[in-house]
Order: C-alpha cells, then sequence, then structure tokens
C-alpha cells in the first residue's frame, strides 16, 4: 500500500501537470488568435510596425538631450502657483518664443521647461527629492508625514547639446524675470512685504517695552527693595526676582528671535521670485528618454493590439463565436 505522502504528493504533480498544460493552451491560443487577426487586419498591423520603427529612428537619430536643474524660491508666493505658471509656459513658449526674450536659434535648441515640487520626508523644511514623476498625491496617502515645499521648488530645463553655457544663463534669467514681471505676483508680494514691515514695527515696539521694563524692575530691585529689608526677607525677595527676570529675558528672546526673521524674509521680498541655485552642471538625460522610448513603445503595441481586437470583434462576430466553440 502507498503512503499517504506518496499519495498526496502524486495527486499534486496531477494538479500541477494538468495546470501547466491549461495554461499552455491558453497561451498558445492566445499567440495563434492574435497572429491570425493581425494578417487579417495587415495594415493596422502594419501601421503599428511602422509607429515603432519611426519611433526608433528619432529615438536614435537625434541629438542627445541634457538637463539642468534651476532651484527658484520665493518667501511670499506658494511654490504651487509658480510651478503652475512655469508649466503653463512650457506649452506656449514654442508659439510666442517673445514670451522669454529669446533668440529662435536658441529656442530651437529647448526641449522642455518643466517645474516640479521639492518635497520634505521628515517636515525639517529641507528638500529630500524631486517629485519628478508627480506621486506626492499618491505617496501622502500611506504616509500623511510627506509634505510639498511652499517657499522653493525646481525647474529643470530640457536641452540638446547645441545650447550654449550663456544662451542657458540667459534662459534663466528670462525665466526669473518672466515670473516676477507677473501682476499677480508683484501685488502679491507687495501686500505680504508691508504685512511684514508692520509687524517689525509692531515686534520691535514689544521688544522696547519689554527691554525697558526688564531694566526698571532690575534698577528698582536694587535700589529701593535691597536697603528696605532684611536678609531673611531678601533671601525670599531674591529668589523671586530671579524668576522674574528670567520670564523677561525669556520674552526678550522670543522677540528678538522674531524680529531677526522679519528682517531675514523681508530682506527676500525685493521681488516675488529669486533664485537659490544656478543651473550650472550638465546631466545626460538619455537614460530618461529611453525609458520614455521603451515606454511607448509598448504603449503602441498594446494599442494596436486594441484596435485589431476591436476590429476584428466587429466585423467578424459570427466567426469569432464559432473559434471559441471551437475551442473549448
Amino acid at each position: 500500500m502507498p503512503s499517504n505522502d506518496n499519495v498526496i504528493e502524486v495527486n499534486l504533480l496531477q494538479v500541477i501537470s494538468k495546470s501547466y498544460k491549461k495554461t499552455r493552451k491558453k497561451f498558445s491560443n492566445f499567440f495563434r488568435y492574435t497572429f491570425r487577426i493581425s494578417i487579417k487586419f495587415f495594415y493596422i498591423t502594419l501601421l503599428g510596425l511602422a509607429s515603432i520603427l519611426a519611433l526608433y529612428f528619432y529615438d536614435t537619430s537625434r541629438p542627445p538631450f541634457y538637463y539642468s536643474d534651476l532651484v527658484l524660491g520665493s518667501q511670499t508666493i506658494n511654490s504651487q502657483i509658480l510651478i503652475t505658471e512655469i508649466n503653463k509656459l512650457n506649452k506656449s513658449i514654442k508659439a510666442d518664443p517673445s514670451i522669454l526674450d529669446l533668440n529662435p536659434k536658441d529656442l530651437k535648441n529647448i526641449v522642455s521647461i518643466q517645474a516640479y515640487y521639492y518635497i520634505d520626508i521628515d517636515r525639517d523644511q529641507m528638500p529630500d527629492y524631486i517629485d519628478l514623476d508627480n506621486s506626492y498625491a499618491i505617496k501622502h496617502k500611506k504616509d500623511t508625514i510627506l509634505q510639498r515645499l511652499s517657499d522653493r521648488f525646481v525647474v529643470r530645463i530640457m536641452y540638446t547639446k547645441f545650447l550654449t553655457s550663456t544662451a542657458l544663463k540667459e534662459l534663466q534669467n528670462s525665466i526669473v524675470n518672466y515670473l516676477n514681471s507677473i501682476e499677480y505676483n508683484q501685488n502679491l508680494n507687495s501686500v505680504i512685504k508691508n504685512n511684514l514691515l508692520q509687524r517689525l514695527e509692531v515686534t520691535k515696539r514689544q521688544y522696547e517695552t519689554i527691554d525697558s521694563a526688564t531694566k526698571l524692575y532690575y534698577r528698582s530691585f536694587t535700589e529701593t527693595f535691597i536697603p528696605a529689608h532684611n536678609t531673611n526677607q531678601l533671601v525670599f525677595l531674591g529668589e523671586k526676582y530671579q524668576t522674574d527676570l528670567q520670564l523677561y529675558h525669556q520674552q526678550i528672546l522670543k522677540l528678538y528671535e522674531r524680529v531677526l526673521r522679519c528682517q531675514e524674509v523681508i530682506s527676500f521680498t525685493e521681488k516675488p521670485v529669486y533664485t537659490i541655485s544656478p543651473a550650472l552642471y550638465r546631466e545626460n538625460a538619455e537614460q530618461t528618454y529611453k525609458y520614455f522610448t521603451t515606454t511607448n513603445i509598448l504603449l503602441i503595441i498594446i494599442l494596436t493590439f486594441i484596435i485589431l481586437l476591436i476590429f476584428d470583434k466587429l466585423l467578424f462576430p459570427d466567426k469569432n463565436k464559432n473559434h471559441k466553440s471551437h475551442v473549448n
């Protein structure tokens, strides 16, 4: 008598074998069906192959692409507004080169100008990575600690090898000038700057008031309280004085830090947008474009198959039914 383990092993092998045969049969039927409709609708297949070849030859014959990252910042305008403006610019610059006042020859060498968010992964207000694939919304659902930085962003300039360093520098200046020339940005920057100046004046007055009160309190204690009380009372009053003085100093320090912060922000509000890091370094973008080319080829293959499938179902519905019954 065979053991239970052997019986189970034999049954498992039979199940795997049957499953493998069914899967192989399904794949075989799928490839035969795909080949059949490809031959039946030869012109559609030919058009798909022509598209793939055209994309491949374009990718291999074009000049190599490079990119440089321009980091911009603003203390008064949210990066979301500025990123939207840059991406609008990317769509309209080819139609109207005068927007950036560029040389038409240089414009031909610019592939794209795209703006992206900086992502902060630990809420320290420092950039950790660039959201190049715009996946923040999906990732934020899983990890709510992620946040977009609102005071800085990246402008990625893609161009061919024929764009000179001088032209790249002029392009950067033109982008910053374009953002600073938008009336909404100017008005918003002016309003926020005035609010900051008013806040600075109020904070300075608060600082001066508390500082004067601290000095008056110290003078009153040393000139009035000490001569008028005995030693035991001075011990108690000295402890109270130290506590009060410490509270005064804490308030003075907070106000002083607030004054410095206001002054720092105001120093960056002369214009709405400023350059944090210029696009100095050329990076090879070939890997990025090879990824896009491969993705597009796969999309063409899938789209061609879907069109073939639709034509076959619409033009030959009866034959498809007979084919299925025959296969089954």
